[in-house]
């Protein structure tokens, strides 16, 4: 039997489905069929919102639908016995060209190039290739130069669908990424964008490495009300909680001020609506902008808050050195006073409970995380869904 492989829009983006259309209308995909067949009485209203809906998406129906509700077909089925014979395959090529007119791609005849291949579906008698071999979700890149550089690659994200690999990495400033190897690796990324969330002042200290075919954009991923960027210079944690709640201390206040007109967050999804991956987005540490910045992308992109918070604490687990060099500098102040623990810890790592405490901010301030994703970044059902598509497999 011969397989004829799903459709794929031009950079591997999924045509949209009836169901796509039924979840942005808001109907069922009973509605949405009668809408396209005409065959039952729909209210001019519903008809209206899943028209604009199949707008929205581009959708466009398939034509061996028509027939199938007209009651009859013309699709014709070819079962051969052996397709690795040159009889067989020259058999199936011709009949192909005399019923499609034109050609087909199928193996070609041994010692002799493969047909063009135009406007037809890829046809393949071949088993499927096995999937590349990849580490678990969240594995870091071994870099000699720093420590949390890694993916959201593989996680588990909208309909049980799973982060493509390769597209989408968070990590550390590249300028500490000096040795042959560590660029050689860094180059192999192919990036096309780097996000570098730091403020003006950090990113002219220690300024990125950008490799051939990148480009760089900087983008404070922290600001104050006023806009002041926050470098964490002396005065600027004093800025950020002058207008801060009552009973917040310094990370809540951090994480909160980022949920909300966040430009450098704006351009990061702008981005990735625009396909321009790989992508690599850092701050100074890879922790905490840029942890951030990771649990919205995973939130867009449909994850479990189980998922969004296992990344995001995965930090620590990647900079468990970086903390426990820093544990160890300051036992001395920390079993004279056990309460500031949590305070150094902090400086190599992260609170877990800053996940939740962030998915929580989300929903209580905008009622759900697709008012939230809307309203801050523009992206509407159809965007999202779209989103989604370009970036799970």
């Amino acid at each position: 039997m011969i397989a004829v492989h799903s459709v794929y829009l031009k950079g591997g983006d999924r045509l949209s489905t009836m169901k796509d259309v039924a979840r942005v209308a808001g109907v069922s995909i009973a509605t949405v069929s009668r809408v396209l067949a005409g065959t039952a009485a729909v209210t001019d209203s519903t008809q209206k919102k899943v028209l604009a809906a199949m707008e929205e998406l581009q959708y466009r129906t398939a034509a061996p639908v028509r027939p199938v509700i007209r009651k009859e077909s013309q699709l014709t089925a070819v079962c051969m016995e052996n397709l690795t014979s040159p009889y067989y395959i020259d058999l199936l090529r011709g009949y192909l060209m005399e019923m499609l007119g034109g050609s087909a791609s199928l193996p070609p005849r041994r010692g002799r190039p493969a047909k063009p291949f135009y406007n037809f579906p890829v046809l393949s008698s071949a088993a499927a290739k096995a999937a590349p071999a990849h580490p678990v979700p969240g594995t870091q890149l071994d870099f000699a130069g720093g420590t949390n550089f890694r993916e959201l690659g593989g996680y588990e994200a909208d309909e049980g669908k799973h982060v493509k690999w390769g597209q989408i990495w968070r990590g550390i400033p590249t300028c500490k990424l000096t040795g042959e190897a560590d660029r050689a690796k860094l180059d192999a990324l192919g990036l096309r964008l780097i996000l570098d969330l730091r403020s003006t002042e950090e990113a002219r200290r220690e300024p990125d490495y950008v490799p051939d075919g990148a480009r760089l954009v900087q983008i404070c991923g922290l600001c104050a009300e006023d806009g002041h960027e926050i470098a964490f210079a002396p005065g600027d944690i004093d800025r950020l909680m002058a207008s801060a709640p009552e009973g917040y201390d310094v990370p809540r206040v951090m994480y909160r001020r980022m949920l909300t007109g966040n430009k450098a967050f704006k351009e990061l999804f702008r981005a990735l609506e625009a396909g321009e991956t790989p992508i690599l987005f850092h701050c100074s540490a890879g922790k905490d902008r840029t942890g951030v910045a990771a649990m919205l992308i995973l939130l867009a992109l449909g994850a479990s808050d189980e998922t969004i918070c296992a990344d995001y604490a995965q930090t620590n687990v990647c900079r468990r050195a970086e903390i426990e060099a820093v544990m160890q500098e300051h036992a001395d102040e920390i079993a004279a006073d056990p309460s500031c623990r949590n305070h150094y810890y902090r400086m190599a790592g992260v609170e877990p409970e800053l996940a939740p405490f962030v998915l929580d901010t989300i929903r209580s301030q905008f009622g759900s995380a697709e008012n939230y994703l809307e309203k801050e970044y523009g992206l509407t059902p159809a965007r999202l869904m779209r989103l989604r598509r370009m970036y799970l497999e």
